[in-house]
């Protein structure tokens, strides 16, 4: 430090001095600890402090050292803490003091394993001037009072819940081995440093079988691990499993032996405890078929039709065995008759038979995982000869017609000796397509919806490639390459911007072909298209008619009857004027009984040609009716020629078809395709000269119908037919005699829903030997009210002259099947299901009626699944057949 003196002198005569003053502090600062205490190690977690060396957690458990300077001294507060016997203790913190300033430094060494050891405090008190105190040390001894101490004899029981791991008691263990049920609860208050799991624990689901955890959670996949009562702080313990696997154990799919073991390092020599816990791996998903369960047609490509080869193949996947690892079975049950014809193993299938084309085979496919789990699968296949025909051909010279200026090319003609390895080669059926539209892929639809027909024009004149398509009767083909050659010797042509042309369509708009065509009253063109085309040079007037009075039962059935009856009495009147002119069969001008009278007599070949009547009427298209009863009005039937009118259009009507059925042209097709209906009708057993009806009950169809037609064919030389239960007019009687039954019936003609046919007898029989149904004469329908047309087949019953048992439908099934069974006479009848080792499933006893019976069997009847049996047992017969149910 340094000062400066300046003294008051009036003259201002002076001197001045400077005086500097060093100060030094070399005085030390004073320090004390904190107290020396011992203290046990389960109370104080030393292991991060230490290791980091962390002064912060000293100070805040074991006292500090206060800080005092300019000589102002205080005593030292204490700080409380946990003695050697885990009780609260006090002991007073360090002080350090200086004249003035004083800070501390503090550091840590320690000697500590295993839960014993000291921990030294090393503190520096530091004035400003960097002064230090000597060093001061507080000793934290450290004692490890409790080691960990295990009961070998206590364990967990598997608890109530196999799937939970942590939930069994703990139990003492008596003998020298575990019985969950006598060995006496031990009290977790007991002394006990380790709590072992569950000793059996349950995994439900094999998906974790290679990763099953320790914790103690119902995870699915946890088994728990032992828990450490014990502090780890004292006792620095380590534990370890080691898994054995037995991968085959009944009832389980798997099971693994965990040996757990509890190691303690810090005895004199390696302690340790092991644990034997026993986690069973469930699993009851069967495996999943993912190939070869769809009903499918396998193809078989062979020279010589026979014997047929064919290769099946199934695939499955499962949740926990791999694909290699699943065992696969199968039974092949050719024409699917319950014959079980092959057996074998593995997931192909290889059958040679003779013939298995245009029938169905089965094969039930069964395979098996590791864990035990089958499912079962059943496949319906057909086996078709897939060998393509080898198709040759020719080139064809055709000419346009003079009359329509066209040529048709049927396939036939092209065809030249074209063969296939089956079909016969009459049976051949051919196809032909332009070159233009042909393509190498064509699928079984499209080819079967292929035309056998090309009409060429005009416009064709000259060389066309096509391509000739042979298709065998498994709907395989082959294709050639053929050359068609188009003349034009008659010169004509089809219209153009000159010409005038003739239009004959239907109301609807389709062409009507083969009319003739009338101009002034005199043949003009005979049997023409819908479109022709005509040139007329002189400017006269010319009256131009159509006329067309072929095939009066075109487009005809007992549908036209019904519609017609059905506006006769208002129900539903004819809604066009073309279908009500097409209803006055008898030209009178008005829609009446007598017209359904004689359009039946068409329908049954009664007559041939309408009364009065053509089959046809054409009526000028622009011609406008006026009235609501079209039928009455003069239409005007011809179109006078203008030299300025181009298209002369006629409007075609069938007489008699108001459903608008009738086959206009080549290419017109009206069918619709519908599900045919049955109608049974019961054999029956005649003796000579017998009077003896049929019957059949057209409510066994299930709807109400507003008519039908059939036709019956009968063995003249053996019957007789004797009359029905409906008008003579219904039916054709001279016919009748020849062995023919046509009939043509409306609901109104039926007294009841039963038909009854009477005959008389010539000889004894059976009436299936002698009667059919017959498909020439007329279409067997039936007419339902909404307008839809249904075909009617009859089933005449085999006659039943010997008791059988028939293979149950469907076979395999999950949740029905029918067992069906013919008895020759009424009788009782006993059937039984039972099982492989004789246990009765269900029984079912009654007295049942002569002919075919049913029983219906329900799945949950049984409660069971896998191959059953059933038996039938009659006084006079016995049969016994498998079954297959599948859950």
């Amino acid at each position: 430090m340094s000062d400066s003196y300046l003294p008051n002198q009036p003259n201002s005569h002076f001197k001045d001095c400077e005086v500097v003053v060093n100060i030094y502090d070399n005085t030390s600062p004073t320090i004390r600890c904190p107290s020396d205490i011992s203290i046990n190690c389960s109370k104080y977690n030393f292991e991060n402090p230490l290791k980091n060396k962390d002064t912060s957690y000293f100070n805040k458990y074991f006292g500090i050292v206060n800080t005092q300077d300019c000589q102002k001294i205080n005593p030292s507060n204490t700080f409380n803490y946990f003695n050697q016997q885990n009780a609260q203790a006090t002991a007073p913190n360090g002080v350090a003091f200086d004249i003035c300033y004083v800070k501390v430094e503090q550091s840590i060494n320690y000697s500590f394993s295993c839960g014993e050891g000291v921990v030294y405090r090393n503190f520096v008190a530091i004035d400003s001037a960097g002064n230090k105190s000597s060093t001061c040390i507080q000793n934290i001894y450290i004692h490890n009072d409790q080691p960990i101490v295990v009961n070998q004899n206590v364990y967990r029981d598997p608890g109530a819940s196999l799937t939970k791991p942590c939930d069994g008691l703990l139990r003492k263990k008596v003998g020298a081995y575990e019985n969950f049920d006598t060995d006496p609860y031990f009290s977790i208050d007991s002394v006990l440093s380790i709590i072992w799991p569950d000793k059996i624990v349950d995994i439900v689901n094999c998906v974790f079988a290679d990763s099953i955890g320790t914790g103690c959670d119902s995870t699915g996949r946890d088994t728990g691990k032992p828990i450490i009562l014990g502090n780890d702080f004292c006792n620095p313990v380590f534990m370890t499993y080691k898994d054995e696997y037995f991968p085959i154990e009944p009832g389980f799919c798997r099971k693994i032996l965990r040996t757990w073991t509890v190691h303690d390092m810090c005895r004199l020599v390696d302690t340790s405890w092991s644990y034997f816990q026993v986690i069973n791996i469930r699993d009851k998903i069967a495996p999943n078929f993912t190939m070869g369960c769809k009903n499918d047609t396998v193809c078989s490509y062979i020279n010589d039709c026979f014997p047929t080869h064919i290769t099946l193949c199934s695939e499955a996947e499962d949740n926990c065995t791999i694909k290699s690892k699943l065992k696969y079975s199968y039974i092949v049950n050719l024409y699917n008759n319950d014959t079980y014809d092959q057996s074998g193993k593995g997931n192909c299938a290889s059958i040679i038979n003779s013939n298995l084309y245009n029938e169905n085979h089965s094969i039930i496919w069964a395979v098996e995982d590791d864990c035990g789990n089958i499912n079962t699968c059943k496949m319906i296949f057909r086996v078709k000869e897939c060998t393509k025909p080898i198709a040759y051909g020719k080139s064809v010279f055709l000419n346009l017609s003079s009359s329509n200026c066209t040529a048709v090319l049927e396939a036939k003609m092209v065809n030249q000796n074209s063969t296939d390895n089956c079909t016969p080669i009459n049976e051949l059926k051919y196809k032909i397509v332009k070159e233009k539209d042909y393509k190498s892929n064509y699928t079984t639809e499209e080819i079967i919806n292929l035309s056998d027909t090309i009409v060429y024009r005009d416009t064709n004149v000259g060389a066309n490639f096509v391509y000739l398509i042979a298709v065998d009767n498994n709907n395989n083909w082959g294709s050639f390459k053929s050359i068609v050659i188009v003349n034009n010797t008659f010169g004509c042509f089809t219209p153009d911007s000159s010409t005038s042309y003739i239009t004959t369509k239907s109301d609807l708009g389709e062409l009507i072909d083969s009319v003739d065509i009338f101009k002034n009253d005199s043949l003009w063109f005979s049997r023409s298209s819908g479109i022709r085309p005509f040139k007329i040079l002189d400017s006269l007037q010319h009256k131009i008619t159509i006329i067309g009075n072929s095939n009066a039962r075109n487009g005809v059935s007992t549908a036209d009857l019904v519609a017609i009856n059905k506006h006769i009495l208002l129900v539903d009147t004819l809604e066009t004027p073309y279908k009500r002119i097409a209803a006055d069969i008898n030209n009178d001008k008005k829609i009446a009984t007598s017209d359904m009278v004689e359009l039946r007599k068409i329908i049954l070949f009664i007559q041939d040609k309408f009364s009065n009547n053509k089959s046809w009427k054409f009526v000028d298209k622009l011609y406008p009716f006026l009235t609501n009863y079209p039928e009455k009005e003069s239409y005007q039937e011809f179109i006078f020629f203008n030299k300025n009118k181009l298209k002369y259009d006629f409007v075609g009507i069938k007489i008699g078809d108001v459903n608008n059925s009738a086959k206009l042209n080549t290419f017109s097709d009206h069918a619709v395709d519908r599900a045919s209906m049955n109608i049974l009708i019961q054999d029956k057993k005649f003796s000579l000269n017998e009077i003896f009806e049929i019957e059949f009950d057209i409510n066994e169809i299930g709807n109400p119908i507003d008519g039908l037609q059939f036709a019956l064919k009968f063995d003249a030389n053996s019957l007789d037919f004797v009359d029905m239960n409906v008008q003579s007019d219904c039916y054709n009687p001279e016919l009748a005699k020849d062995g023919i039954l046509l009939c043509s019936i409306l609901k109104e003609d039926l007294t009841n829903s039963t038909i009854k046919i009477k005959f008389k007898s010539k000889q004894q029989g059976w009436l299936s030997d002698f009667l059919k149904q017959d498909y020439e004469w007329i279409r067997s329908e039936l007419y339902f009210g909404n307008g839809n047309i249904h075909p009617l087949v009859f089933d005449i019953s085999n006659r039943i002259e010997e008791d059988e048992l028939y293979q149950n439908e469907p076979n395999p099934f999950s949740d029905q099947t029918k067992i069906k069974f013919d008895l020759s006479v009424s009788s009782e009848a006993i059937l039984t299901i039972f099982d492989m080792n004789g246990r009765i499933l269900n029984k079912i006893a009654g007295y049942y009626p002569k002919g075919k019976n049913e029983i219906v069997i329900q799945n949950n009847d049984l409660n069971a699944s896998g191959l059953l049996f059933y038996q039938l047992k009659t006084p006079n017969y016995e049969a016994t057949k498998k079954m297959i149910v599948i859950h």
